[in-house]
């Protein structure tokens, strides 16, 4: 679902079978571009990413060596980073239903993955990938500009982070990768969403319900771009 009807999502999803017989499934969500990102191949730097991203991780078997060779491609080494074209992503390599290892998950940036173990949710890999200092600077600067366009929010918050502000950083936004892994427990249920959808353990009861009236939800507060773009991927009877 794109974040406006008559626009592009940057947002993107794999689902592809790997060397001996496991199953990769993954969110990815083109950031958007400063005001300074620079194009690639005619489109914006963020869907860009997301499907320069898309594409190594259907060909290559290691999510970190895809990572890197895809950072290596998106970076400009006279932007900061949050002019860099990049993508946040979320991975999860789901072994044979008959192995008894454990699924790999990853993120790079903040898509989410959440689990269903019987009736319960619970985050998996969830929530901002700044620090909470740098999410503190930015939500004081969103309420001191309710009026602000979003290009004035993108040029902010590139003043307002650093390489030091991220927990987990966006594929290409960083000289290097910066992952964060998540432990995945045996689950009924596995949903892997771009940060567009917003969800709770709530939401998630009734996720068709809620994707479909995202829309008429009331914007966060003080948010300069109402509405993001929304994946949504879920695996079930693992």
């Amino acid at each position: 679902m794109p974040g406006a009807p008559d626009s592009a999502s940057a947002d993107d999803h794999l689902v592809t079978r790997l060397p001996g017989g496991r199953v990769r499934v993954a969110v990815l969500d083109g950031v958007t571009p400063a005001p300074d990102t620079p194009e690639i191949a005619g489109i914006d730097g963020g869907a860009a990413a997301a499907a320069c991203f898309r594409a190594v991780l259907r060909a290559e078997d290691d999510v970190l060596r895809a990572a890197k060779s895809v950072g290596r491609f998106l970076r400009r080494p006279t932007l900061s980073p949050r002019s860099q074209p990049q993508t946040c992503a979320v991975i999860c390599d789901l072994p044979p239903r008959a192995d008894s290892r454990r699924a790999s998950i990853v993120r790079f940036g903040d898509c989410e993955a959440w689990v269903r173990v019987l009736d319960r949710w619970r985050p998996v890999l969830a929530g901002s990938c700044l620090t909470p200092d740098a999410t503190g600077r930015l939500v004081h600067w969103q309420r001191e500009h309710p009026s602000a366009t979003l290009d004035e929010a993108v040029v902010a918050e590139s003043l307002l982070t650093g390489e030091a502000a991220y927990v987990t950083a966006p594929v290409g936004c960083l000289p290097e990768v910066r992952p964060e892994w998540g432990a995945l427990p045996a689950f009924d249920e596995l949903v892997l969403a771009s940060d567009g959808a917003r969800l709770t353990p709530e939401r998630l009861d009734d996720i068709e319900a809620w994707v479909t009236a995202l829309r008429g939800e009331a914007p966060p507060a003080a948010e300069p771009k109402p509405f993001d773009d929304v994946t949504v991927l879920r695996v079930r009877g693992v």
